[in-house]
């Protein structure tokens, strides 16, 4: 069974690695002059000792246990004089439910460490930390703000690739189904569970934007400068892609209601459409069966015996002259 507390401990040259249950154990493999990677796992507030005791040995004290443990989300505010903390949240589909889960967590950076508190194991980070331990030399030669880099782009791949492959193609199925439709009820449930779907993306990618705005405009303390071009760079092209990606979904959930009500629209007219055919064929032939029927004395043609079959065949013969005249004019 994986541990739920991991600690990596690298230089350009070496790389040791360790995992355990207690929290505590990881504190002796900490190396000097080494960047080291703690990972804390599927924490509770049963680990709320051992959090203060690993915050108090980095000497981190603008960060208390209770804020990394809440469940709810705080704002970046911009750094700390003794550590970098940001939270995070990051949705995407479950593959097998189909349901949004949500990858949340709590990052803090230091001088020489970087520890990283991931409430669900969902596997967000694993690609990064295999890389590491496969002897990868990119990460070796930065500290642990690269590695916070990477942390990032973690998140925005995974939004990307939900963004701009999952939700893209369950939005081409369900545009198929609008344009092949004729306004079912069931549709508009569809699209309106689509737009539910988008939705919880705006906050992780506002969140993100902010951060990398963010350490764009301060001097960090924690960033060194070689790093804070990978931020300006690619960050900031990421990040406009995601919003890209976003607004995309938003505006084509909003073209596939405006579809789907054109076909409602159309559906309605079209049951209007025959209605007032029917009205306009119906309308002479029943003026003549009330005049007819009024069954006045003074009225001769009711004592004629070929009065009533006459009546039927000019309202016959204005039906089908109706018809015929309304073929011609295309109106059906």
């Amino acid at each position: 069974m994986e541990k739920r507390f991991s600690i990596i401990s690298y230089a350009q040259d070496n790389i040791n690695t360790h995992a355990t249950d207690n929290l505590v154990e990881l504190l002796p493999h900490v190396k000097e002059r080494q960047t080291t990677w703690i990972t804390i796992s599927a924490f509770t507030f049963a680990d709320k000792e051992a959090i203060e005791q690993l915050l108090a040995y980095f000497a981190v004290t603008s960060i208390s246990a209770d804020q990394i443990l809440s469940a709810n989300l705080t704002e970046f505010i911009g750094e700390y004089h003794d550590c970098l903390y940001t939270e995070y949240s990051v949705p995407f589909q479950d593959e097998t439910t189909q349901e949004t889960i949500y990858a949340t967590g709590s990052v803090i950076l230091g001088k020489g460490f970087l520890l990283l508190f991931v409430a669900r194991r969902i596997g967000l980070f694993n690609h990064i930390r295999q890389k590491l331990l496969a002897g990868n030399k990119q990460i070796q030669q930065y500290g642990p703000d690269y590695l916070l880099y990477q942390l990032i782009r973690a998140m925005i791949t995974k939004i990307e690739d939900v963004l701009f492959r999952s939700l893209v193609e369950h939005f081409e199925e369900l545009e198929d189904e609008v344009i092949a439709s004729s306004g079912e009820a069931e549709i508009m449930d569809e699209i309106l569970a689509m737009r539910e779907q988008v939705k919880p993306f705006y906050d992780s990618v506002r969140r993100l934007a902010f951060f990398v705005e963010t350490i764009q405009e301060e001097d960090s303390l924690f960033i060194g400068e070689r790093t804070s071009q990978y931020f300006a760079t690619r960050l900031e092209r990421d990040v406009a892609a995601m919003w890209q990606g976003y607004f995309r979904l938003r505006t084509w959930g909003a073209e596939l209601l405006d579809i789907h009500r054109a076909n409602v629209g159309e559906k309605t007219n079209h049951v209007i459409h025959i209605l007032t055919i029917v009205s306009t064929i119906f309308l002479p032939i029943t003026f003549l069966s009330s005049l007819y029927g009024m069954n006045f004395v003074n009225m001769p043609e009711l004592k004629n015996p070929y009065a009533y079959p006459i009546t039927l065949l000019v309202m016959v013969l204005i039906v089908v002259g109706m018809i015929v005249y309304m073929k011609k004019k295309k109106w059906v």
